[in-house]
């Protein structure tokens, strides 16, 4: 297992940027180079000792001396920033509620979906492993369907509330 005293004898971490560089040369990489490269949803991980570790999880074992037995949320949302002061310890239910839109997404909206059967938008999220229902709306009230989500939100996921943000279409501004 990985520990901070063999992880500082390998890198060095920047809080402030978050960024890894190699205290010693390896292979074609030299000391002070960047260490890390990008997986395909955007986190930033590291090979030491011929294992795979994501950054995130290294930069808090190098600040705190210990990798979280939970997820290590970025507060941002951006898997590419690992400052320090963007991580904290989360469960896996607050991690989710700290998420952004997925990409099926059509509505623009965070748990908000198109029901075609009664030509409404739909409101649902989970709490708990429990799927809560929170209405359906007519076609031109989807920002008030949005807006539904937000208060549940709020006023139920703490310092893990992520609100229900449009999301940018590619094309426009």
């Amino acid at each position: 297992m990985l520990t901070q005293e063999r992880l500082k004898e390998l890198l060095k971490y920047n809080p402030e940027t978050g960024i890894f560089t190699r205290l010693k040369s390896r292979g074609n990489t030299k000391a002070g180079d960047y260490c890390s490269t990008k997986d395909n949803k955007g986190y930033y991980q590291i090979k030491i000792d011929n294992r795979l570790y994501k950054s995130h999880q290294l930069a808090w074992l190098y600040i705190y001396g210990n990798l979280s037995e939970n997820h290590i949320d970025h507060i941002d949302r951006n898997p590419s920033n690992n400052s320090i002061i963007n991580l904290r310890k989360a469960s896996c239910v607050e991690n989710q509620r700290n998420s952004g839109i997925r990409k099926n997404n059509t509505s623009g909206f965070k748990c908000v979906s198109w029901h075609k059967g009664i030509s409404r938008w739909n409101v649902r999220t989970r709490n708990k492993g429990t799927e809560i229902f929170l209405g359906t709306f007519h076609l031109l009230m989807l920002p008030l369907a949005a807006k539904t989500y937000d208060d549940y939100a709020k006023a139920n996921h703490g310092e893990f509330y992520s609100p229900s943000v449009i999301r940018t279409m590619k094309g426009t501004k």
